[in-house]
This record gives C-alpha cells, structure tokens and sequence, in this order.
C-alpha cells in the first residue's frame, strides 16, 4: 500500500510512500497536500520507471514521478 502526495500547485508531480514509512520532511510543508492510497503504482497512474522506482524506495523510502 502507498501514500500519495501531489505538489499543491503542481498537481502532476507525485510522491509515493509506502505505508508505514516515516513522512520526509519535505511533505510536512503546505507545498504537498495528501491526495490518498494506492494498493500499487503501475504506469495507468504514472510515468513509471521501474528501475528508478526500484532504486529508490530503499535509499530514499520514497518515489517521486510525474502522473499522465
């Protein structure tokens, strides 16, 4: 399962975090609004890279990508 966030005033730039992970400070700021969960990401959502995605959830604990 996955939190999404989306920028306030860019609403196709997206940040995914997966449940239960610590919120980044960055998504703490009015910039980021909570927009709701997703049981996956899949490229009908977004404009996944899965390599990129895979990389980052384990360095970062989350992904940011741009939704279609």
């Amino acid at each position: 399962m996955f939190n999404l966030f989306h920028k306030s005033d860019e609403p196709t730039i997206v940040c995914a975090l997966r449940d239960g992970s610590a919120l980044p400070r960055f998504l703490r700021s009015p910039v980021w609004e909570f927009e709701g969960r997703a049981s996956r990401l899949d490229s009908t959502t977004a404009a996944l890279d899965a390599r990129a995605e895979a990389a980052m959830f384990p360095q970062a604990g989350f992904y940011i990508f741009t939704r279609h």
